[in-house]
């Protein structure tokens, strides 16, 4: 029982910090689009001027914590890169894949764990980031898609700070369950093998 319920455990507790490290994630994602993407998109910018995509950069750049966001990408709805932190990037096109459209479409948030399978994803290190699209518009009412990665090692750090709170409470819970039935086991065990003694002097 112990080992089951530690194994359930892990499981809960790597699920619940990667829903909080996507929500975290999301919430970042948000701050930026609002108070440093959208104003500083300007018509320039929206054709790939590469003036105007050095301006933008600059401005993200003086806004971003390197140790938290591992990627940022600026895209057009028509999947041309109008702004990335690798300059690679800038200018290529890629086909949207179903979760990009449904934030451009929606329009909504979408953020999850990427696994970094994508072309687009050629530049990016790691077995794991976190991921959030999210739409952005100009003040004429054109959209653009703001995109970030995060570093997926605060998730390990939260995964081991839960489980060692859910693992007090299980153990104490389990230990006191214990407690409880031993009792109970030791009577009916005793009874068992008295019966099994009337049955075997009866024979």
């Amino acid at each position: 029982a112990m080992v089951l319920v530690g194994v359930l455990g892990s499981l809960a507790a790597s699920k619940l910090a990667e829903r909080e490290a996507v929500n975290d994630a999301a919430s970042m994602a948000g701050v930026l689009a609002e108070a440093v993407v959208q104003p500083a998109m300007t018509d320039a910018l929206m054709t790939g001027d590469p003036a105007a995509v050095a301006t933008f950069g600059a401005t993200i750049g003086r806004s971003l914590d390197p140790q938290d966001v591992v990627r940022v990408k600026l895209w057009r709805p028509d999947g041309y890169v109008l702004y990335a932190d690798e300059p690679q990037l800038i200018g290529r096109t890629f086909a949207l894949d179903d979760d990009q459209r449904e934030a451009l479409e929606g329009p909504r948030t979408v953020a999850e764990i990427s696994t970094l399978e994508a072309s687009e994803n050629e530049f990016e290190v790691g077995e794991k980031l976190v991921e959030v699209y999210r739409p952005v518009w100009m003040p004429d009412g054109r959209t653009a898609l703001f995109e970030i990665y995060v570093s997926y090692e605060p998730v390990a750090e939260r995964t081991s700070q839960l489980w060692r709170g859910f693992a007090g409470v299980t153990a104490s819970s389990l230990l006191l369950f214990v407690l409880i039935v031993t009792p109970l086991v030791l009577a009916l065990t005793r009874r068992l093998r008295s019966a099994e003694a009337q049955r075997v002097a009866l024979l």
